[in-house]
């Protein structure tokens, strides 16, 4: 069974989309739900492969790419590493939280070769009041390199206490520590994002 990704209703009504050609629209939600697609929403995408799924020519994908980075500037791209970052993909596409998704989220961070892109990403999302907590805390630690060992939190999906940081961490590129995760701030229950799961474009969406 493949892996399932959010994508509200909201997207449709959006003013921004509105201004979307239908290639446009097709493509971003190909960006959004193609199978190389990640939590972190920060993947690497091969351009021959994406043509071929989405019926078009390698020369059409690598003009829609130039549009979404250069022209509507939601997404970044590695020409490097041939990754694909979506700028604002932590807001609007995780509606839970707990140790399963920040265990995810740095299996994804750990993957990322362009760490150039993490950083852009995460300092763009983090100053948003409505970042999911443990979406918040990974970032935090992630530039703060916090890699100190952390008490038990419980895992706000079972109800199982798991101990952040136990075993887990990524290098920092902006401090060079390695990465642990801070847990002071507890949030008993599921941690859920307030409002829909993708805001409205002309409020920052994407």
């Amino acid at each position: 069974m493949g892996l399932k990704r959010i994508v509200s209703t909201d997207f449709w009504t959006d003013g921004k989309v509105d201004d979307f050609t239908p290639e446009d629209k097709y493509f971003m939600l190909y960006l959004l739900t193609n199978p190389c697609s990640s939590l972190l929403g920060i993947y690497e995408i091969s351009i021959k492969q994406a043509a071929f799924q989405m019926g078009y020519s390698p020369e059409t994908v690598v003009g829609l790419i130039d549009r979404f980075q250069n022209k509507y500037g939601v997404i970044l791209y590695s020409k490097r590493t041939s990754e694909i970052a979506i700028k604002n993909y932590l807001r609007h596409g995780i509606v839970k939280g707990g140790k399963p998704i920040a265990d995810c989220l740095i299996s994804d961070i750990n993957r990322v070769k362009d760490k150039e892109l993490i950083n852009d990403v995460f300092e763009h999302v983090i100053n948003y009041k409505d970042l999911n907590p443990t979406v918040l805390r990974v970032i935090s630690n992630y530039i703060n390199g916090n890699g100190q060992e952390q008490d038990q939190e419980q895992d706000n999906d079972n109800g199982n206490g798991h101990g952040y940081g136990h075993g887990h961490g990524v290098t920092s590129p902006l401090t060079g520590n390695v990465t642990g995760y801070d847990t002071q701030n507890k949030n008993k229950g599921t941690e859920k994002r307030s409002g829909n799961p993708f805001m409205s474009f002309a409020k920052g969406g994407l």
